[in-house]
């Protein structure tokens, strides 16, 4: 009895900064576009309505402090 896989998962990469910022459907795109770009921006998305949501509200600020979690900073 030959094993069956699950297919592939599809998923979406939103570059925010890079070579050409956008929603790009493979890996091998979206690594073409950050490549060799210092500073740049992108992630991965389960679906493209997520990326698209995701690519218009800018790239997550990652500079910003995590509260504690006992309520002091």
């Amino acid at each position: 009895m030959a094993i069956q896989r699950a297919p592939k998962k599809v998923k979406w990469y939103v570059v925010w900064i890079g070579h050409e910022p956008g929603l790009y459907s493979s890996w091998e795109k979206c690594k073409a576009q950050v490549e060799n770009f210092a500073g740049s921006k992108y992630k991965a998305f389960d679906t493209l309505a997520e990326a698209k949501e995701a690519f218009e509200a800018g790239p997550p600020d990652r500079t910003a402090k995590k509260k504690s979690q006992s309520g002091q900073a």
